[in-house]
């Protein structure tokens, strides 16, 4: 009888020890799983520290705890879940998103479509710092891009179509948008200025002095064959008078008021120059005389010691003159005028008196 009472109060024991038991069974299972997990977790936050200090530690990588060794788990009563045995179950909930991960456009980036009208479009980016690029282009069959390039405040971009070629400017415009100027290049003209014709000079063949002893001298220049007088130096007491300028032979006379003194230049029929001297009494005064054919033309004659000479033709417009003298004093002289199918004469002498007369006719 002892015994059977002694079993029966282990038994009572035992029954009111089951609920505990139970409970502590079940956390010591999960406290088993918990650190299963564990291990993979404490291996994975070594690594990272590992590559975060640089350092080369070795990691253990944690391996699944074999079947066997996890022993089997009473799984609890519906008294437990709903608490019956004095115990609240622990319930965890994981959540878990599958969203694709989403792109973000940089804030300070702004995407622009160009439209570039009959040139294509561009695909522009600016930022808020002002800067414009080129991302891409859309071109019209033919262009092609030269160049772009931004200098602080513009996109100016180049570009070609064989020989023609266009600048697009693009430039931070009103509401945030983009203005596009259009400009065609121009090649660049090069002007040729001709130069201008330097003055042919006169070809001097020979340059000489005629003397005139102790009256003076004058410079003769010539060019093929025609003279020309230059300077005339003349001593003191003495004037001088340019009586042939130019020609095949020129002279100058120098005068004391009594007296004429000449000196003569002339080319001859061996085109070489001949110099001549020769002097003469002054008795009068010379006297000039201007004889005119209206409409034809006009001479001066010079009445000078006896001679006649001519000293000046003034041909109108549409004739020609000519000195049949050729500027020589001689006792009559004679000039004519030539053009519009006409020719016209005067011939001039001295009279009796000393005084110069004159006549003018027209010729056949």
């Amino acid at each position: 009888m002892n015994e059977q009472t002694s079993q029966n109060e282990t038994d009572l024991i035992l029954e009111q020890l089951r609920p505990r038991m139970r409970s502590a069974r079940i956390g010591h299972i999960r406290r088993m799983v918990g650190g299963v997990a564990l291990v993979p977790l404490l291996a994975v936050s070594a690594a990272v520290m590992a590559s975060t200090n640089g350092g080369t530690s070795e990691v253990e990588t944690a391996h699944s705890i074999p079947e066997d060794t996890v022993p089997d788990v009473e799984l609890p009563d519906a008294g437990d879940a709903d608490g019956a045995d004095g115990i609240d179950a622990n319930v965890e909930e994981a959540t878990t998103s599958t969203a694709a991960p989403t792109t973000t456009v940089p804030s300070d980036q702004i995407v622009h479509d160009v439209d570039l009208g009959e040139l294509g479009t561009a695909e522009v980016e600016e930022t808020l710092g002002g800067e414009i690029k080129a991302i891409s282009y859309g071109l019209t069959e033919g262009w092609e891009v030269i160049s772009a390039e931004f200098d602080g405040e513009h996109l100016v971009v180049v570009i070609a179509n064989g020989a023609l070629k266009k600048e697009i400017i693009i430039k931070p415009g009103l509401h945030g948008e983009l203005s596009v100027i259009v400009e065609e290049v121009l090649a660049p003209t090069t002007t040729t200025v001709a130069p201008e014709p330097t003055p042919v000079a006169p070809v001097i063949v020979d340059r000489f002095v005629v003397e005139v002893p102790g009256k003076g001298s004058f410079v003769v220049e010539r060019e093929g064959d025609t003279l020309w007088v230059g300077d005339v130096t003349v001593n003191d007491g003495y004037t001088y008078e340019v009586i042939k300028a130019e020609g095949w032979k020129v002279y100058v006379g120098f005068l004391n008021g009594e007296h004429i003194w000449y000196g003569k230049a002339l080319i001859n029929d061996n085109t070489e120059v001949e110099i001549h001297r020769w002097d003469e009494a002054i008795a009068s005064e010379p006297v000039y005389q201007w004889v005119e054919i209206a409409e034809v033309g006009a001479a001066k004659f010079k009445l000078y010691d006896g001679q006649l000479r001519v000293k000046e033709l003034a041909p109108s417009a549409g004739f020609e003159a000519w000195d049949y003298n050729e500027g020589a004093p001689a006792s009559t002289a004679k000039v004519d005028f030539e053009g519009e199918g006409q020719v016209w004469f005067i011939e001039a002498w001295i009279n009796e008196a000393g005084d110069m007369d004159w006549n003018s006719y027209q010729g056949d």
